[in-house]
């Protein structure tokens, strides 16, 4: 099925590490292996129609109604 659009939500390197540490309780060498065998943010981002900066400091919420009325118009 095809999509719409495609929503990137980013994050520092170093705050996706210590979240997949304390929601899988697992060690920082195995979320540092998995996170390798993703696709880098730059690819990503080559593919994503709208990036969303989830980096505990912006609004999440401010940043999805912005992209959801630039969509509409």
């Amino acid at each position: 099925a095809g999509v719409d659009a495609v929503w990137f939500v980013r994050a520092p390197e170093s705050l996706r590490l210590q979240r997949a540490m304390l929601r899988d309780g697992a060690s920082d060498n195995a979320i540092r292996r998995r996170m390798q065998s993703q696709m880098s943010d730059e690819q990503i981002m080559l593919r994503a129609d709208c990036v969303i900066c989830n980096d505990g400091c912006s609004s999440l919420i401010n940043q999805v109604v912005r992209l959801l009325q630039e969509a509409h118009r």
